[in-house]
């Protein structure tokens, strides 16, 4: 059995409708029977019914019903009920019937006749009920059985990707996501607002159709007048209009609301009258109206009987107020236009809305209503604003917000204009921090908590805040995790769960750039269940944690979780504009893409990072990214690809050449990748070495790592076999204490001869007796994810080739590859004759399975000669 159970505008009707055409196309028999005013007569419903059956069902034999039902009358009805259910049951084939618009009903005798089809229902019989009201049935028994399938109001409201849809699909219009964003905030996803929007958008501009949801518009008013009030009594309508004064609605309200009234049998006749309204989430006790259903109500109780109006809000917002509903407390004087109580009830709970729990959108709402000499008369409401803006992202309004502050101060006493400057500058450095000019802002925010030591926790918190942000990025690592710390630790006095959530993401952030991978995982892991607790896991926090997380799971080379983490984190964060979680997030995705095979759609996804980077003004997003997609181009073997993306980007043209700097940074990366890409291995080793050095100098040893990699690169290329075996050793220690080597598969094309010789070194230990270690288990990953075991068994067919050679021609040969001599010249270097030379290299040809002096140098190369 299926129940559809919605208000009018949800589609039930639409939905039992497509399902008996799929039901047909598959030939399934079905009947469907819509339930009219006469058929709450007993007689008339099964009349009804059994015509609908006969009519609708071939084959189905109800002659016995029919001449049952001949001589029956309404109150000797169940007799010719037990008929009927028997010829069903024999019916040999499955049948669904479809009952619609039960609520035609009501508590008539027509209502225990469908009952008595639920109850006793033959097992070939489906049943499918449609109705605005479902209460008159007892399903109990199939819903504990596991045989009922409910869809409601929730199920049938569309989401806004399915809006989105909709719009395209039905009526060509492409919204904008602010349009769809609103409309879907505005309808709730009830498909008659949706149809009557589209209507609309058929007329004018998508923006000018939203205007169909404002209070007083025509369209949605006669909608709702026709199917909300047309058949209620004035004692109802009463009872409806006072209770629609709070957002949310419950016994005590109710009771406050109509003193004269029992408040369980006023619920009572409030949800018999309407099925807009809905009991809140799961909560039985707690119920609210549609948006535009409230509205509706409100309005017409305003315009009907305004003294009453002002009244039950006045009463509603302060039991509200002092029963801990604080949101609906400032909604009631907004809507009473109250805006002195309003100002004082904002300013009361502003701190633990803006810093506790980042209800920024609902903070901001409220003042845009706050008229202007209100808002002056609390100007710490614009200390409250210019943080949510910020947070936002919209620093230039944030700064609006401070200079409108800072017009105030004239008029303050000298106490609270020093209180409200010294604000004033925390947050505007607090703005070039989370713009990510933390580094510049460094020693202005040293400055501040050297001059303000005992300012309040409120500001203190943010000031430690801002110092572990400029600390992070001009890589003063320490300081950074010392700070962040004091600032977890004020915030943990407040109890500001944002805030807190601020903490653990610099924290993480800080934690990977110092390579300490197996800490920030602990940290990560910590932070991301705390901030699901208070802020909820779909967040822009949580978003944040877990795109961190997800690098982290691809490094240690889980990748079906750091797909899962990204899935929940990218499409949080992309407006928030955090630098670290953006990065993190689009370097991942477009690893996982190239591991999926698809190298082209990595570089898009890098592309579309640096174009949100421009976008919200991070030049070290976009830099960081462009670099990645240029290098991805150079190891694919694409220069040109490469040039345009350095030459668009302008990565070789820092302005200053400072391994501190991140655009420096970047133009000596790829630098150091063509130099190995092109054979310049004397070169690469010295930039490796200064790049490696650098990192080690400020604790930066995840990018230490990478450089370190392509030290060895440029060690082994250069013929330094031993040195740079040592390097990339210690690099896989390290790399297993931290479960932190993924990244090396992207460097494959230069990397795998020194995986490959390092693997035949160990396998050789290995045969010795040595035992494997961690580092090891690391290696054969690597190995396994790089593809290399034909490599390696090359490499060892090559061991044998070598065996072969004597000591004098592997010293000839090595001499041969690495001066350019001539046979003539070559000859006289070794004190031996020409003729003698020849000999020997023809020896070695056959060796080596080569027929002239170049294809012996090329092996030499191969080989590893010219480093013995």
């Amino acid at each position: 059995m299926a129940a559809l159970l919605a208000a009018a505008g949800f589609g039930k009707s639409t939905v039992m409708a497509r399902w008996l055409e799929q039901l047909q196309h598959d030939r399934v028999p079905t009947c469907w029977l819509g339930m009219r005013g006469k058929h709450r007569d007993a007689k008339s419903m099964l009349q009804a019914l059994v015509d609908a059956l006969q009519d609708q069902v071939q084959n189905l034999d109800l002659e016995g019903t029919r001449y049952s039902l001949h001589f029956a009358t309404s109150s000797s009805i169940d007799p010719v009920v037990a008929n009927l259910l028997g010829e069903l049951e024999n019916w040999p084939k499955r049948l669904v019937l479809f009952l619609d618009d039960l609520e035609q009903l009501g508590n008539s005798a027509g209502t225990l006749l469908v009952q008595q089809l639920i109850d006793l229902r033959p097992a070939g019989l489906d049943l499918v009920l449609g109705s605005r009201d479902l209460r008159q049935f007892s399903l109990t028994r199939d819903r504990m059985a596991g045989r009922l399938l409910e869809l409601k109001s929730e199920d049938l409201s569309f989401s806004a990707g399915e809006v989105e849809s909709l719009m395209r699909d039905q009526h060509g219009v492409d919204l904008s996501d602010d349009v769809l964003r609103t409309l879907t905030a505005r309808t709730e996803g009830w498909p008659a607002a949706l149809g009557l929007f589209g209507l609309a958008v058929s007329r004018g501009s998508a923006s000018r159709a939203l205007s169909i949801f404002d209070v007083d518009s025509r369209e949605i008013a006669e909608y709702l007048h026709d199917v909300l009030l047309g058949t209620l009594t004035p004692d109802t309508l009463d009872l409806l209009l006072r209770a629609s004064v709070p957002d949310h609605l419950n016994l005590d309200l109710l009771r406050l609301l109509a003193p004269e009234r029992d408040p369980a049998s006023a619920l009572e006749q409030l949800l018999e009258a309407t099925p807009f309204l809905q009991p809140l989430g799961d909560s039985p006790a707690v119920y609210r109206f549609h948006s535009l259903c409230a509205d509706f109500l409100r309005r017409r109780l305003r315009l009907t009987n305004a003294a009453l109006y002002s009244e039950l809000l006045r009463k509603a917002g302060d039991w509200c107020w002092a029963n801990g509903d604080l949101h609906e407390g400032v909604n009631c004087a907004r809507a009473a236009a109250d805006w002195e109580l309003m100002a004082e009830r904002v300013e009361g709970i502003a701190e633990r809305l803006v810093r506790g729990t980042g209800e920024f959108d609902a903070y901001l709402d409220w003042m845009r209503d706050l008229p202007v000499d209100v808002l002056r008369a609390h100007p710490r409401l614009f200390v409250h604003q210019a943080w949510a803006l910020c947070f936002k992202r919209d620093m230039a309004q944030s700064e609006i917000a401070l200079s409108r502050l800072e017009a105030l101060l004239p008029s303050m006493t000298k106490a609270e204009a020093e209180e409200f400057q010294r604000v004033v500058n925390l947050y505007r450095a607090m703005i070039e921090a989370i713009m990510d000019r933390g580094q510049s802002v460094l020693p202005q925010a040293q400055d501040w908590v050297r001059q303000y030591p005992n300012a309040p926790a409120e500001e203190l918190g943010p000031a430690y805040c801002i110092l572990a942000s400029g600390a992070r990025n001009a890589n003063q690592h320490e300081l950074s995790l010392s700070s962040i710390q004091r600032a977890a630790e004020i915030f943990s006095k407040l109890g500001g769960d944002y805030s807190l959530c601020w903490v653990h993401n610099i924290r993480l952030s800080v934690l990977i750039k110092c390579g300490r991978f197996t800490d920030a995982r602990a940290v990560g892991q910590k932070g991301l269940e705390e901030i699901g607790e208070t802020l909820g896991e779909t967040s822009p926090a949580a978003g944040m944690t877990n795109a961190m997380l997800a690098y982290l799971a691809y490094e240690r080379g889980d990748s079906s979780r750091a797909s899962a983490l990204l899935d929940r984190g990218l499409r949080f964060i992309t407006n928030y504009g955090v630098v670290d979680p953006l990065y993190y997030a689009y370097l991942t995705q477009s690893w996982l893409t190239v591991d999926n095979g698809n190298p082209v759609l990595a570089r898009d996804i890098l592309r579309e990072g640096e174009q949100l980077g421009i976008k919200l003004d991070l030049p070290r997003l976009t830099c960081q990214l462009a670099t990645r997609r240029a290098l991805s181009y150079l190891h694919a073997g694409d220069p040109l690809a490469a040039d345009a993306v350095i030459q668009g980007r302008r990565l070789m043209q820092p302005a200053v050449d400072d391994l501190a700097d991140t655009a420096a940074r970047c133009a000596h990366v790829l630098q150091l990748n063509l130099d190995l890409l092109q054979g310049r291995y004397t070169d690469a080793v010295q930039r490796a070495r200064g790049l490696s050095k650098a990192a080690a100098a400020v604790g930066g040893l995840r990018m230490k790592a990478e450089y370190d990699l392509l030290w060895a690169v440029a060690l082994y290329g250069s013929g330094e076999v031993n040195e740079a075996g040592r390097r990339f050793r210690e690099l896989l220690a390290h790399a297993a204490e931290q479960q932190r080597y993924r990244f090396v598969t992207h460097y494959k094309e230069i990397a795998k001869g020194l995986v490959s010789e390092h693997l035949m070194a160990r396998q050789q230990a290995w045969a010795s007796g040595i035992s494997e270690d961690a580092a090891d288990a690391v290696l054969k990953a690597l190995v396994e994810m790089m593809e290399l075991g034909s490599a390696v068994a090359s490499h060892q067919d090559t061991a044998e080739m070598l065996e072969g050679l004597t000591r004098r021609e592997v010293e000839l040969l090595s001499r041969a590859a690495r001066s350019g001599l001539s046979n003539r010249k070559l000859a006289e270097a070794l004190f031996v004759s020409e003729g003698t030379l020849k000999w020997h290299l023809h020896n070695i040809y056959g060796k080596l399975g080569v027929r002239n002096r170049t294809g012996a140098v090329a092996q030499a190369q191969r080989l590893g000669l010219l480093s013995n």
